[in-house]
């Protein structure tokens, strides 16, 4: 019971420096989905070494372990201070495109210190007594029901507090996990009230502070952080600059005030092609000042929100005009997600305006698929106009920019009759239900609403409306090998991401888009298994079954975080939910493992099947996803992934097939290459669906050989 409790703990303090680490990294990387994906393939990584440097390791007493223990703690706050000065340093500023060079450098050694150390300490300590047929089950499982718990404990308790008070927490959780390791009285006594003083800490007013100063330091100094807070989304953060006031969420501008330009190009183009105006909804844009010119053609109503709940009130907080309109009735303000508001509302709008930043995540990829567009037709009057804005550049567009625009042009062209495309500074995009009026009509429209603005005048749009560069930048967008961007398929999240690489490693760029890549990709992994699997010896063979396990959890774990980013929009919030589902699965998995005999007699025959239970799991959640992609199919399956692999760890481990530390490394190093070659190289080539069924190819692969070696042995 004492080497469970220890654990236990190293579990739950793994999972909060975990997601410490995840949601820090949310923000430097500007709320990316990959680069998160590629900071806990760089964790699994580094505690696979980790575990393996700790078997072995001459482990005498408890006094190495109690050194990686505090060596955790130190390493978290550390790694935490690093997180935070990045960004306004060696990173570049806040709202600066980083250095991918360095991006990539930090995520893949920063969370080094703590996963070595995380992964050592298990391993170390499974060597401190004998190993056992059936610890390597119980330990595993311990640490699995730590994450789990620690999971529920960060959603729904850490995640709206100060990221510092969750370092404290990792912490305090290390010194409880000694505890339970110790054997003397006085260091029980020591270790638990260097807990409680660091938990403490962590509440007080001088924690909050260093936090709030700390976050200060991404910042140029004549920006001045206004207020910052966690919301279900992500991080938001508000700066003032003289007079102008800035929106970052998850660290990249979403909007500033006074941005009249940009206001009067999304607002009065789109709306010219109305001959009234009656309804508008303006989706984003709130600080840009798009409502405002909106409410210039006392329409009957307004609807506006933003991609965050908690921005749309954060908007209302900074911007005093708005809230105004509010607050007499002449705006309506959308406080929750605008999927759900577009999937449950009824009413029809004249004009929708989109206007969100650039998809450069699956949190905001999802307004820009065919499945949204087909959403927002379906709110439009028979004469209304839909209409977005896109990064652009009409002289000399790279590729990958061409790719990535196509990629949504292509998603509209299918909902909408007529698409038309404006290029200058940014593409603007404009969808109507019916065919595109006469220029000069337009030209007149605008002229007669008399609305004395400060940029857009009628020789501008006219210029706008008839530039040859429309011709030319609709041929390419035609004329483009990009897929439509659907929420199964995230191409334009994919491209958004080639075009920021083209500006770094333009040849990498270029390879990650060749067709042959993904079929090479596949074959290379299946006869990666298939070779290792057919040559090793059982031990070898064991481990990389068991790496095949490992990478088939995560490979369903990786879809599901985009899947339910994709379809809900709260993964910042909700992460750790997803992961403490598939703890839970482990834990019960590597549980149920002990009534397994404890022989190496059929152990790689029931491996085999366990490989045929994942092909069939595999196709089972294609259709699951595809019919009924309800918050509870996303937990039942990240639970059920963790049980397949909790099983066979559990029966591996049992078997004595290897040693405990061995399993447990390859089983990391396994689950570091699904997060890694998933969201990065397969999802946008194939799609979330395709990706499944690729899985259950490569657990077919790995059933047959393991079926054959085993008739040998």
């Amino acid at each position: 019971m004492t080497r469970f409790g220890y654990y236990f703990f190293l579990g739950a303090a793994a999972l909060c420096a975990q997601m410490t680490l995840v949601r820090g990294f949310f923000r430097t990387f500007y709320g990316n989905e990959l680069f998160v994906h590629l900071i806990i393939a760089s964790w699994l990584f580094w505690a696979g070494l980790g575990a393996v440097a700790g078997n072995r390791l001459k482990v005498p007493n408890t006094v190495p372990v109690n050194l990686l223990g505090v060596s955790l703690g130190l390493s978290t706050f550390l790694s935490f201070l690093w997180m935070r000065a990045a960004p306004g340093g060696w990173l570049g500023l806040g709202g600066e495109i980083p250095d991918l060079g360095r991006a990539l450098t930090c995520a893949a050694f920063i969370p080094a210190p703590m996963s070595l150390v995380t992964g050592a300490q298990f391993s170390a300590a499974i060597r401190l007594g004998r190993e056992t047929a059936g610890l390597g089950s119980k330990a595993y499982g311990a640490e699995s029901l730590g994450f789990a718990a620690a999971g529920v404990l960060f959603t729904f308790f850490l995640s709206h507090r100060i990221e510092l008070f969750s370092v404290t927490v990792v912490c305090a959780f290390q010194c409880i996990a000694l505890i339970f390791l110790s054997r003397r009285a006085g260091s029980r006594i020591l270790f638990l009230s260097f807990a409680v003083l660091i938990f403490l800490y962590g509440l007080t007013g001088s924690a909050e502070r260093f936090d709030r100063e700390s976050l200060q330091w991404r910042f140029p100094k004549n920006e001045k952080l206004l207020e910052s807070c966690h919301s279900p989304s992500g991080h938001l953060e508000i700066t003032h600059t003289g007079n102008q006031i800035n929106f970052y969420e998850n660290g990249a501008l979403a909007s500033s005030s006074q941005n009249i330009e940009k206001a009067e190009t999304a607002i009065h183009i789109p709306l010219s092609f109305l001959s009234t105006a009656r309804s508008i909804c303006v989706l984003g844009g709130g600080a840009d000042g798009l409502v405002e010119e909106a409410l210039r053609y006392r329409p009957h109503q307004v609807l506006w929100g933003e991609t965050d709940p908690d921005m749309t009130d954060a908007v209302l907080r900074r911007i005093p005009s708005l809230a105004a309109s509010v607050q007499n009735g002449d705006v309506e303000a959308i406080r929750y997600d605008l999927r759900a508001f577009l999937r449950q509302d009824t009413r029809r709008f004249d004009a929708i305006i989109l206007d969100v930043p650039a998809p450069s995540t699956a949190l905001l990829n999802r307004f820009f698929t065919e499945e949204f567009f087909r959403l927002a037709r379906n709110h439009l009057e028979p004469e209304g106009v839909f209409s977005l804005m896109l990064p652009y550049a009409p002289d000399q567009p790279r590729r990958e920019l061409i790719d990535f625009d196509a990629s949504v042009w292509k998603a509209m062209k299918p909902v909408f009759a007529s698409v038309l495309a404006l290029p200058e500074e940014n593409l603007l995009l404009i969808g109507r239900l019916k065919k595109i009026p006469e220029t000069k009509l337009l030209v007149e429209r605008f002229e007669n609403q008399h609305l004395n603005t400060r940029f857009l005048t009628p020789a501008l749009l006219k210029y706008r409306l008839t530039s040859d560069r429309i011709a030319d930048t609709e041929r390419r967008l035609e004329t483009s090998k990009a897929s439509p961007n659907r929420d199964e398929l995230p191409s334009g999240y994919f491209y958004c991401l080639l075009y920021f690489l083209s500006g770094f490693y333009p040849a990498l760029s270029r390879f990650l888009t060749a067709p042959v890549f993904s079929g090479v990709l596949v074959l290379c992994a299946a006869g990666s298994v298939a070779f290792f699997l057919k040559k090793m010896s059982s031990n070898r063979a064991a481990e990389t079954a068991l790496a095949t396990a490992g990478l088939s959890m995560m490979f369903v774990e990786s879809i599901l975080l985009l899947a339910y980013q994709t379809h809900f929009g709260v993964l910042y919030e909700r992460v750790a939910i997803l992961v403490a589902s598939l703890m839970v699965g482990l834990c019960v998995g590597s549980l149920a493992a002990l009534r397994f005999p404890s022989g190496e007699r059929d152990a790689l025959k029931h491996a085999a099947f366990f490989h045929v239970l994942w092909v069939f799991f595999s196709i089972g959640l294609v259709g699951a996803l595809a019919l009924a992609p309800t918050e509870t199919v996303f937990i039942l399956a990240a639970g059920l992934a963790g049980l397949l692999g909790g099983l066979e760890y559990g029966r591996l481990s049992r078997a004595r097939v290897a040693s405990i530390g061995g399993l447990y490394a390859a089983d990391l190093f396994g689950s570091c290459l699904g997060v890694f070659a998933v969201p990065l190289l397969l999802i946008p080539r194939v799609g979330l669906l395709h990706s499944l069924l690729i899985l259950a190819v490569i657990n077919a692969v790995a059933s047959g050989i393991l079926f054959r070696r085993a008739k040998k042995i």
